[in-house]
């Protein structure tokens, strides 16, 4: 058998593979939008930073999902939480209706955008039981026209009240999927970031945690405690 007949067949190899991997990520791709698509309310837009931007629907998944820790790791986040500050907590809870915020867009004049905005992390279980933490919508927009006349506040409250409805509707959806501690904190330390539940549940997306020592660990929230103290 010659040189050529060898490269051939190494090249076979490295084809099949490449195929057999794509198949794989594509059954993958499949199982996990089965269950975003059963989830009603992921949105998969918050992860777009470029509107021709697709976003798979395992990193969806993958990056929300409740990081799991072992027994002596999982006691330190519960003995952080409890070294935190009550007025340090953030409480996930849908905002009030006088609670809008507003822009002004500068590329077409007299057009302004009235929105809601509905907090980063929540625990919420998704269709197929898992636990995972954001992937909701977080805007709800609707834009109305300032012409400087009498009709100006009228189409503002319209508004308002559109966006209001919807962040309503959608606020319950959230609320009846939602699990556990819903009250967070973000620990910050030495260019690490975390998510700190009240109850001790962590979500850890740079995956800084599993790589730590016990050690490591101590000292990263023991700085980062400390610093959200202040």
């Amino acid at each position: 058998m010659g040189s050529l007949t060898d490269k051939y067949q190494q090249l076979r190899k490295e084809t099949e593979e490449k195929q057999r991997i794509e198949q794989e990520m594509q059954k993958q791709e499949a199982y996990y939008g089965n269950i975003i698509n059963r989830t009603k309310f992921v949105c998969k837009e918050h992860w777009k930073t470029n509107v021709y931007e697709d976003i798979s629907n395992a990193s969806v998944y993958k990056s929300t999902l409740l990081s799991k820790f072992d027994p002596q790791r999982q006691a330190l986040f519960q003995e952080a939480a409890k070294l935190i500050r009550e007025d340090k907590w953030i409480s996930w809870k849908m905002p009030g209706k006088k609670d809008t915020s507003v822009t002004k867009h500068c590329y077409s004049p007299g057009e302004h955008e009235i929105y809601y905005e509905l907090g980063s992390y929540i625990k919420t279980k998704w269709a197929d039981g898992s636990i995972h933490v954001g992937g909701h919508k977080r805007y709800f927009r609707r834009k109305y026209e300032v012409l400087d006349g009498l009709m100006d506040d009228i189409r503002k409250m319209v508004a308002q009240k559109a966006a209001y409805r919807e962040m309503q509707e959608y606020f319950r959806l959230i609320s009846n999927a939602a699990v556990g501690a819903s009250s967070y904190v973000e620990l910050k330390h030495s260019n690490r970031s975390i998510v700190l539940f009240r109850d001790g549940d962590v979500l850890d997306r740079g995956q800084y945690i599993e790589k730590m020592s016990i050690k490591e660990l101590e000292d990263f929230l023991a700085e980062a405690v400390n610093r959200i103290n202040k």
